[in-house]
């Protein structure tokens, strides 16, 4: 039993000394550059990626709120919030390839309309 209460006042110690290192800058600017491009690629007019456009935003402050209050959950949060930017210019990048391929699509139909027309 003494060996169980000095093991925990010992955890305990070693717990007060540990202090949280705050996140790096160029995580923060990763997020806001990745957020940018979402925006940049049309995230705003796809509602997928509008969708998680915003909850990167959302996850964004709450990550640094956490970070003020030095609580270790704003690495988790701000890892969360990376991943939905991704995402978001993921989507919307997809919506651009897909309008790219239907217009490409209408092309090819009026060449192919065209070439039939012609004797």
């Amino acid at each position: 039993m003494k060996k169980l209460v000095i093991a925990a006042v010992s955890l305990g110690a070693l717990a007060a000394c540990v202090t949280i290192a705050p996140l790096p800058n160029e995580r923060w600017t990763r997020l806001d550059s990745t957020m940018q491009q979402a925006a940049s690629l049309g995230a705003n007019e796809v509602p997928s990626a509008r969708m998680h456009l915003k909850l990167a935003h959302d996850q964004g402050l709450a990550a640094r709120q956490l970070a003020m209050e030095g609580d270790d959950r704003a690495n988790l949060v701000l890892a969360r919030a990376q991943s939905d930017a991704l995402l978001a210019v993921a989507l919307a990048h997809e919506a651009q390839v897909h309008r790219s391929m239907e217009r490409q699509d209408l092309v090819l139909q009026h060449v192919q309309g065209e070439q039939r027309s012609t004797p």
